[in-house]
């Protein structure tokens, strides 16, 4: 199935940096469960925008276009020049960083606003360490990760 709408989607993405101006190298990336693209070029940043609102539109709007070109209904990831990579590495160090400030001073600390994926990234970093617990509070962008410790009994 990703084998099948992978021209597609590059395509896609091409005619979409073409069009915004942008130059830039699409290339695929291997991914198991997803059709995962990368963007390389010089000064891509405009395409990751604060805190990667704008990679986080555009890979929407690539996908609700492969949907509409191939009736393809798959996770689409975008890519800018490894970004998503050092921003997931980011958060789990930030995460940890955290939940060990949590275990020293014994009360929960809130994050500040993330994406969904952003908030899994630390739920899942979070997840094998028995003396804390994690949730998600707050509506819509105003979404965060709460870091407590686990109370006993």
């Amino acid at each position: 199935m990703i084998e099948d709408v992978s021209p597609a989607a590059v395509e896609i993405l091409e005619n979409l940096l073409s069009l915004m101006g942008i130059v830039g190298r699409v290339e695929i990336l291997p991914c198991e469960d997803a059709l995962s693209l990368n963007v390389e070029g010089d000064d891509l940043s405009i395409l990751i925008g604060c805190q990667g609102r704008t990679l986080a539109a555009l890979e929407y709007i690539v996908r609700l276009i492969l949907v509409g070109q191939a009736d393809a209904r798959l996770r689409v990831i975008v890519d800018v020049a490894g970004y998503r990579k050092k921003r997931q590495d980011s958060l789990k160090g930030m995460a940890l960083r955290m939940a060990t400030q949590v275990k020293l001073k014994h009360r929960p600390i809130s994050l500040l606003p993330m994406s969904p994926s952003e908030r899994r990234v630390v739920h899942l970093a979070l997840a094998d360490d028995s003396d804390i617990v994690t949730l998600s509070e707050g509506e819509g962008e105003d979404r965060r990760v709460v870091i407590s410790p686990r109370q006993d009994g």
